[in-house]
């Protein structure tokens, strides 16, 4: 073996020894969880925002759902889960961006969207771990989009986008 190939077999061996002795289950989907953490819910977040379209409370919770089942081992229930999300949608605003001057008058290049929720992470196994805390996210889309063509897929490309934020400030530790 070479002085490389030993350094890097030393290494390995230091992370699989770390993670085995502290207790925690490393998987390399991201999540760090003790090995007694096998559930999770979530609860509907109810649209408290005012705005959006009718879908959007419906949407934001599947694809909290789909979300954590796509990216940890963890299996869904319906309720009192090991590791617990619930929240509310509260606010979902669209704001125009990159202005422009067109025949004279200054119009919107582009509309913000932006999605926030207040999210309740509550870990039974470790309590130390939850948080209660606001998120948010934005997409831009083109002016000539009507705010009623935003659609689901729209809306799940804007929640992938602050699930990853969410993912990795509860089960991912980082």
């Amino acid at each position: 073996m070479t002085l490389k190939n030993n350094k890097i077999a030393l290494a390995l061996f230091c992370f699989v020894s770390i993670a085995f002795f502290s207790g925690c289950v490393y998987s390399f989907s991201g999540t760090s969880l003790p090995p007694d953490v096998k559930t999770f819910s979530v609860a509907t977040f109810p649209n408290n925002s005012g705005q959006g379209p009718s879908i959007l409370s419906q949407s934001v919770t599947n694809n909290f759902r789909d979300f954590f089942q796509r990216n940890s081992n963890l299996d869904l229930v319906k309720r009192d889960g090991d590791l617990i999300f619930e929240g509310q949608i509260i606010g979902y605003e669209i704001s125009p961006v990159a202005p422009q001057i067109q025949d004279g008058v200054d119009v919107a290049a582009r509309n913000r969207l932006t999605l926030r929720l207040q999210v309740k992470f509550t870990n039974t196994k470790d309590p130390k771990q939850s948080f209660d805390q606001s998120f948010s996210a934005i997409r831009d889309f083109p002016q000539s989009l009507n705010i009623n063509q935003i659609d689901e897929t729209q809306i799940r490309q804007l929640m992938d986008q602050m699930m990853t934020e969410i993912f990795n400030r509860s089960v991912a530790n980082w």
